[in-house]
């Protein structure tokens, strides 16, 4: 399916995406614009959250996985060594803000990123465009910013 326009509030179901957790496995957020689903949804990512330096390092790890992850999972892939509770209130902040999903497996809770890190900068990138006057304008800078290699791939998502 050919996507030619996106309303706000549309998300985008990416191919490779876990159908019963969400989660996006690594490897399957590559996708060309043509090759994406829209449906429409309640609410996106949205004012997209400013992460704190534990709080990325956090999405970082849950980015990487392969799946979802609990909380002394993620603890073990910090190079800062929070405490467990510490990890427990980010993740539990990161829910809240849209960003992280949790499900309980007896007694554990596993953690799993909604969208993919390519999600959450593309979010930014729309936010950012948000607050110009003159999103054309502002478009046009940002592509006579890039590299010609990315102006080249941009085209090409562009069909």
């Amino acid at each position: 399916m050919f996507v030619t326009h996106l309303q706000v509030g549309d998300t985008v179901r990416r191919h490779g995406a876990d159908p019963v957790t969400g989660c996006v496995r690594p490897g399957a957020v590559r996708v060309a614009l043509r090759d994406v689903e829209v449906q429409s949804a309640k609410r996106r990512i949205g004012s997209v959250p400013n992460l704190g330096e534990l709080e990325r390092a956090v999405m970082e790890r849950l980015w990487a996985a392969p799946g979802s992850l609990t909380a002394r999972d993620v603890q073990e892939g910090l190079t800062t060594n929070p405490a467990t509770t510490t990890v427990l209130t980010v993740l539990s902040r990161l829910q809240r803000k849209g960003l992280v999903t949790r499900e309980r497996d007896g007694r554990a809770h596993h953690y799993c990123a909604v969208g993919s890190r390519e999600d959450h900068v593309a979010e930014l990138m729309n936010v950012a465009l948000d607050t110009a006057t003159d999103r054309s304008a502002a478009l046009a800078r940002f592509v006579g910013s890039i590299a010609p290699e990315e102006r080249a791939r941009l085209r090409d998502l562009l069909g």
